[in-house]
Parts: structure tokens; sequence; C-alpha cells
């Protein structure tokens, strides 16, 4: 199969694509990026959805934190994480998900590398797959030296909560 096979049938796909959709098919080398550019454009043109109304126009949204008092903040998750090092617990990245933490290695990093923060790790073995299967991680915990203790609370009450 040539070259010229192979542009056949993307133009034939490419037709199919513009046919049924606002996009073109998927560029796979056989159109310079300019060239792939300008038909998304065209066809956007053509298909074009209705101009958004005007955002006075628009009804405002609930913002999520409406339970919230007045004054009050959403906590952040480093925030988040800090208080619970400081009450004693534990986490490997899975069990943070509860705490609404997706990426513990890095808040575990800015409170080191950032604010001073001590904090120990060890590697664990967890079940995964629904125990078919194990996953290496690992979990960390506040240094528990006074020092270390008594600068995480400090922290904790820079970022506006005892």
């Amino acid at each position: 199969m040539g070259k010229r096979a192979i542009n056949t049938t993307n133009e034939k796909a490419l037709g199919r694509e513009s046919e049924g959709s606002n996009k073109c098919a998927i560029n796979d080398g056989n159109f310079s990026p300019k060239v792939a550019a300008q038909l998304n454009l065209d066809l956007d043109d053509q298909h074009a959805p209705a101009a958004p109304p005007p955002a006075a126009a628009r009804p405002a949204r609930p913002c999520s934190t409406s339970k919230l008092l007045p004054g009050d903040k959403p906590r952040t998750k480093l925030e988040t994480m800090l208080r619970q090092f400081v009450l004693g617990r534990n986490f490997n990245r899975f069990e943070a998900e509860d705490h609404h933490d997706h990426c513990l290695h890095s808040t575990v990093s800015t409170l080191q590398n950032d604010y001073g923060i001590k904090v120990e790790r060890e590697f664990e073995t967890v079940p995964c797959l629904r125990g078919r299967s194990t996953v290496r991680c690992k979990r960390y915990w506040l240094d528990t030296s006074p020092d270390n203790i008594a600068a995480a609370r400090a922290l904790l009450s820079m970022m506006g909560r005892s």
C-alpha cells in the first residue's frame, strides 16, 4: 500500500467524519498542523453554536462553599493533611483519598521543603485488585519530636485555624 493509498483513506475518513460532526478526523501525520488547524476552524465556523448569553443574563450558580460561615474559608489539602498528622494519624496514598488528597507525596514534600515540618515514611505493601495482587507504597506520619510538633501546630495557627 503506497503513500497515496494512505492519503486517500484519510480523505475518505475526513469526509465521513466531517459530515456527521463538528470536528475533522484525527490528524495522524498526513496533514500539516497548519492544514489540520484550518480544517478544524472551517468546520467550527460552519457548525458554530449560538453565542452564549452575556454574563449578566445568566443565573448565578450556587457556590460550593455556601455551607460555610460568612467569614470562613475552605480548608486547603495542605492544612487538612497537616491537621490529621498533628492529631497523630498516619496515611498511605490510598487512605489520604478520604481526605481529598490525591497526591499525598506532593503534600508531604511541600510540608518538608517549604515549611520545614519533618514527616517520617516507610514502605508497606497493600492489597489491590480486590485482593488478587499487592502494591508497594509509603506510609507517612509526623515526626514526634517536640520541636517538630510545635512547628506543625504553629503552622496550623498561621493558616488561620488552631
